[in-house]
């Protein structure tokens, strides 16, 4: 069975449907939004209304369609100006590291600071054919430092062999028995 489960993981399709899903959502509901109360979804009629011509019904579920998509606009905004604010990689945030989440500012960018201190030392200092254990889940250590390690939790196999010795090599060095670090908590 493991076999198969490995086999079958290497097409990513859950990967594709993080995207598709809430993309195909939001369509369906923009096209319930602006169709007539009671009426179901059905081609687009030949001749075009006017925004006047429409009725009122329809006129407000575009408006509920306009502020929902407004709100949404603004999320997007404030949280890419709130990532921006930190001036460190998302990928190195406390937050998705899963340690010392409510670290202010300053002490995030001092971690994020050492941390691009001690890849730059590796690269350095150490021979590029040495291979390094990494914290669970940071992803930035091979582009800081230019050097292999162990296993990374982003870096996946493609082919069944694999994928299940990456699997093995990952259990090895970050046990389940010492419980995980949730992401986003």
């Amino acid at each position: 069975m493991p076999n198969l489960a490995a086999k079958l993981l290497r097409y990513y399709w859950f990967r594709l449907s993080d995207a598709i899903v809430p993309l195909v959502v939001a369509i369906l509901l923009m096209q319930w939004l602006t169709q007539p109360w009671g009426q179901r979804m059905t081609p687009p009629v030949t001749q075009r209304q006017t925004w006047g011509e429409k009725s009122a019904a329809t006129n407000i579920k575009t408006g509920i369609a306009m502020l929902l998509l407004v709100i949404a606009t603004g999320f997007f905004i404030t949280s890419s100006y709130q990532r921006g604010r930190l001036g460190i990689p998302p990928s190195t945030s406390h937050r998705l590291l899963g340690f010392a989440m409510d670290d202010d500012v300053q002490d995030q960018r001092r971690s994020h600071h050492d941390w691009v201190a001690v890849c730059d030392w590796i690269r350095v200092a150490m021979p590029g054919n040495e291979v390094f254990l990494t914290p669970r889940h940071q992803q930035t250590f091979k582009w800081y430092s230019d050097h292999a390690e162990v296993v990374n939790w982003k870096d996946v196999p493609q082919d069944a062999k694999s994928l299940l010795e990456w699997e093995r090599r990952f259990d090895d060095v970050y046990p389940k028995r010492l419980g995980s670090v949730p992401l986003n908590s």
